[in-house]
């Protein structure tokens, strides 16, 4: 698939938002998603393909990183009850290194 360019992407990101989301939800993300584009094309993910299913993009990586991000913009009392899965999708991105994996400093 050839790179969107930004308007391309940030419709195709509206698309998953609103059929992904609860209305409430998607309606407070709205305002962040110029910022889930520069999210996601710092991840090199250039376009974003239309969904196979509902709300599903059907490429694992993109799926993963428009899931983490919607998991980051959680009220912070979701966030928290919730933790455990934000921490396996930023393993599975690859986001940060798997805990324990990381070599300890040399002294």
């Amino acid at each position: 698939m050839l790179p969107q360019n930004s308007e391309e992407m940030q419709a195709a990101i509206v698309q998953w938002v609103r059929s992904t989301v609860p209305t409430v939800s998607a309606e407070r993300l709205m305002d962040d998603v110029p910022g889930c584009e520069r999210f996601l094309r710092a991840r090199s993910v250039d376009s974003i393909p239309p969904p196979v299913v509902f709300g599903i993009i059907g490429v694992a990586k993109i799926d993963n990183l428009l899931n983490l991000w919607f998991k980051e913009h959680r009220p912070k009392w979701l966030r928290n009850e919730d933790a455990e899965s934000e921490h396996m999708l930023r393993d599975l991105t690859r986001v940060r290194p798997p805990k324990g994996m990381v070599p300890k400093p040399q002294r």
